[in-house]
């Protein structure tokens, strides 16, 4: 089983071993280690997009971020100073996820004339490779001694019914086209992102994608129930110490022999063509 850098290599090495086989460092197996990873990444991303399959073959490279308004982080914050718990008694999601306040994206008021929110990719995290989706979210605990503990509760909302509202990520030709066209108007409180460069604008301010009641308090005005925003994304980081500690097993495995791959192809070693097969043969598994 591969749990250390040292496994990976040793696990190269065995797969390597042969009288004539070329002798690599290990720097130089880091490298193809590196190549590897990527190729491991892209593949599957291209293939499975945002599925529970891609998060299966990813493991701890698939990342979210939650944001929330700057009061509602206090809340949440507590004293514990822990990261939100996505969770929800019947739609768990089986992560842990970061948090960040609305501070942290532009609001519209700040002069951008696309949306309510602007989120740059960049100053989320340096190492996002692929963004994988934002999501709406409503929280409905913000009162409770949970939400002071760092927990959410997401719920059907008063406006939507349902905990999970999907943000389809579009360009702005698809808006100005969806716009125009009288027979693809949105439905009510549907959401958009519309990227631009490293920026998403998030519920453009477009009639139809309008974020409607986004907060509730109570007879004291405090804050009990609130939209978030979730982004998931993958991480960009391939040097082997992250691969061994994100990646389930099985990806461990694939990587190595992918690595093995590109090692006997550039050596033109006769076992270049079987390592091909192997490979394929696990991918339709």
């Amino acid at each position: 089983m591969i749990n250390t850098e040292a496994d990976a290599r040793e696990r190269i090495r065995i797969m390597l071993d042969r009288a004539d086989a070329p002798y690599l460092s290990d720097n130089e197996i880091d490298s193809y280690i590196e190549m590897a990873t990527d190729e491991y990444i892209r593949e599957r991303v291209g293939k499975f997009d945002s599925t529970q399959k891609l998060r299966d073959d990813l493991g701890e490279y698939v990342k979210s971020k939650v944001f929330v308004s700057e009061e509602a982080q206090g809340i949440l914050l507590g004293d514990s100073n822990e990261p939100i718990d996505l969770y929800n008694s019947g739609d768990n999601l089986g992560h842990v996820a970061s948090y960040k306040s609305y501070s942290n994206i532009d609001s519209g008021n700040s002069g951008s004339y696309l949306g309510e929110y602007s989120l740059n990719i960049n100053d989320v995290d340096s190492s996002v490779s692929y963004v994988l989706g934002i999501d709406v979210r409503y929280i409905d605990n913000l009162s409770t001694t949970d939400a002071a503990n760092g927990r959410v509760n997401f719920v059907g909302s008063h406006t939507i019914d349902t905990s999970y509202v999907p943000c389809k990520i579009i360009s702005l030709d698809e808006l100005t086209s969806i716009m125009k066209d009288p027979f693809n108007k949105p439905e009510i409180f549907s959401h958009v992102a519309i990227r631009i460069g490293d920026i998403y604008h998030i519920n453009a301010g477009v009639t139809g994608f309008e974020i409607e009641n986004a907060e509730k308090r109570d007879a004291s005005d405090n804050l009990t129930e609130q939209y978030c925003f979730i982004l998931n994304w993958v991480s960009g980081l391939i040097s082997i110490n992250f691969m061994v500690a994100w990646l389930p097993i099985h990806g461990k495995e694939e990587v190595c022999k992918i690595a093995v791959r590109k090692i006997l192809g550039v050596t033109a070693d006769d076992r270049y063509v079987s390592q091909q097969v192997e490979i394929q043969q696990t991918d339709k598994k």
